[in-house]
């Protein structure tokens, strides 16, 4: 009867899990479990009980010896707790940037979709795993989660590193990769580090970005560049080239027609000579 009455209070959903408990209790030994009792009101709230056989000292027949504690508060910080990892988690999965974590074993513990989409590596491929780096590179070498967990010298990895003074930690590089679907991408990436409350690092967090793009733009942009330039240097070698080749034959022409000013002439041929003579002198001024 009593017992009909206890099964009555607990919750339909937990009534099977702890009748399998009470069938584990053994003597002397202590059986602990969770369920949802009834109140007199009608309400369910969350209890922690705790379950041992004895043996009655007397007659030893057997006995239960219980209790249990209200832990309803426990649970409601729970499903909080849970609700807020949840929404991060979706957060950091849902991003359009590529992400994914690394403890500092340098184990995945989170690789996300934008991480999948970039790297062509599926999260059931590289979680629990330290084979990250086959998502970017086709033979075994550190990502910059890595290089900055074991606190590697980095500048002979990448292009360009860049370490944020803001007091982050956090770190930036650039370099060309070859990801896992076979394609060879410019990557930006950053690192940030995670540190429990009293300030141990416990993970990594990993960001990556395809720059390829603009990268090309950028290449394209400096080769055009160079090309300009290399176009006005040889226009001005051969403005220089030319200017010297036209001065020398304009230094004897405007010798001649000054000697030509200084001889016996008519009035006809002067005003000629002095109109040619004017004329080398401003294409001179040109030419120099």
């Amino acid at each position: 009867e009593y017992e009909d009455f206890w099964c009555e209070h607990i919750h339909p959903e937990d009534l099977m899990q702890v009748k399998q408990k009470m069938a584990c209790v053994n003597e002397n030994e202590e059986v602990n479990f969770e369920y949802r009792m009834k109140k007199k009101d009608g309400c369910y709230i969350w209890v922690q009980g705790s379950i041992r056989l004895n043996r009655n000292a007397t007659d030893q027949k057997p006995e239960f010896i219980a209790c249990w504690n209200d832990i309803s508060h426990l649970k409601t910080a729970e499903h909080a707790l849970r609700q807020q990892k949840d929404y991060a988690n979706n957060l950091l999965q849902n991003l359009s940037i590529a992400t994914f974590i690394l403890d500092t074993n340098h184990k995945v513990i989170f690789w996300n979709k934008a991480c999948e989409k970039l790297s062509g590596l599926s999260a059931d491929k590289v979680l629990g795993t330290d084979q990250h780096w086959r998502g970017f590179h086709r033979v075994k070498r550190p990502c910059l989660a890595d290089v900055f967990i074991d606190d590697i010298d980095m500048e002979d990895l990448y292009v360009m590193v860049e370490r944020f003074k803001d007091g982050t930690n956090r770190i930036y590089v650039e370099c060309w990769c070859t990801v896992y679907r076979g394609q060879r991408l410019y990557i930006g990436a950053d690192v940030g580090p995670i540190y429990d409350q009293e300030g141990k690092l416990i993970a990594v967090i990993e960001n990556l970005r395809d720059l390829t793009q603009h990268k090309m733009l950028e290449t394209e942009l400096i080769d055009s560049k160079n090309k300009a330039l290399a176009a006005a240097e040889a226009k001005r070698q051969f403005l220089a080239n030319m200017s010297h080749e036209i001065r020398t034959p304009m230094n004897g022409l405007l010798g001649m027609l000054d000697l030509m000013k200084n001889t016996h002439l008519s009035y006809e041929q002067k005003e000629l000579t002095q109109t040619a003579y004017s004329c080398a002198e401003s294409l001179f001024d040109i030419i120099n």
